[in-house]
């Protein structure tokens, strides 16, 4: 099976670096779907065999679920497919396309991995932080952070390490977008008439 990633590697295509990925909303949704140990029978390269005799159009995810399906986002739809069978159980057109893509494809990174990690890859996503794009691929309890300009590995984590960070940066996109309004000042009380010197006033 190695040798298939690598040959797929040779053959993809490299075009410019555009910056699109996925946001930090669908980062946290992805690693909340997938459950280490949890593996749909077929695998990855399975999905993307598939999806290419089908000519399906660029692959920016692909992820399983606690119910051993796989999911994939490609440029403009939301894929499920069965996890034995691949066949389509849904599909969702995306109300806004991706619109470029890596130098680094998905079999680029997926190959650079496959190489070094024995257990099953269980998904694969283009991430985007601070406008800088990663592949992060989900090996064991592990991810796996690929540059997607030079196939090189950046990173392997664990995954509730980046599982609290995607949470930090949550909060922190929440607080920006919505921040607190500082409460009004209360009301002091109002102040007293001053007293009249009755004995000033005497003669």
């Amino acid at each position: 099976m190695k040798y298939i990633f690598l040959a797929m590697a040779l053959f993809s295509s490299c075009v410019l670096l555009a910056n699109v990925g996925l946001d930090i909303e669908k980062t946290y949704e992805i690693i909340e779907s997938v459950q280490p140990g949890i593996v749909p029978e077929t695998s990855i390269l399975d999905v993307i065999l598939t999806l290419s005799e089908k000519n399906a159009k660029y692959i920016y995810a692909i992820y399983s679920d606690g119910e051993r399906n796989w999911h994939v986002i490609t440029e403009d739809a939301s894929i499920t497919l069965d996890g034995s069978t691949l066949t389509l159980v849904a599909s969702e057109t995306l109300t806004e396309a991706f619109s470029g893509k890596p130098k680094v494809s998905i079999t680029d990174a997926l190959a650079l991995v496959f190489l070094t990690e024995t257990e099953e890859l269980q998904a694969i996503f283009l991430e985007e932080v601070n406008n800088q794009l990663r592949w992060q691929i989900f090996v064991g309890d592990s991810i796996v952070s690929v540059d997607p300009v030079t196939p090189a590995i950046l990173k392997k984590e664990n995954r509730a390490t980046k599982l609290k960070e995607v949470r930090e940066r949550l909060a922190t996109k929440e607080k920006k977008e919505h921040p607190e309004k500082p409460e009004p000042p209360s009301p002091g009380k109002p102040d007293k008439p001053p007293k009249n010197n009755k004995e000033g006033n005497k003669k």
